[in-house]
């Protein structure tokens, strides 16, 4: 009560963004060309620093605003994550890895919801 919440464009692109992150070979390529970023002359560093750089931005606010921004990545328990990928969601993304077991619904809808 009393909040507000949304899905603005750039939480979808931010979403965008991390499956980027995840994707290799000619996912990674087709995800490229498909957001552009070649054609802005962008590589993968610059992605992920510009939207730091950007989620910084957003979630440091005014005194006339205040916004917040929160990402997360739910991955199977079956699946192991490349550390690399931990380390770039929490250091480009400030988000959190949770580890699901998607079999348990219960379990996993809990999880989706927090």
């Amino acid at each position: 009560a009393g909040k507000n919440a949304f899905f603005s464009p750039v939480s979808i692109y931010v979403a965008l963004a991390l499956a980027y992150g995840a994707a290799r070979t000619e996912t990674a390529d087709e995800m490229r060309n498909i957001l552009q970023y070649d054609k802005a002359g962008i590589n993968d560093e610059n992605v992920h620093q510009s939207f730091r750089s950007l989620l910084e931005l957003l979630n440091n606010g005014s005194d006339e605003y205040k916004l917040s921004m929160a990402n997360a990545i739910l991955s199977s328990i079956n699946y192991e994550v490349l550390p690399e990928y931990k380390e770039l969601l929490k250091t480009h993304y400030a988000a959190m890895l949770k580890e699901v077991d998607f079999r348990n619904s219960n379990q996993a809808v809990n999880e989706v919801n927090q």
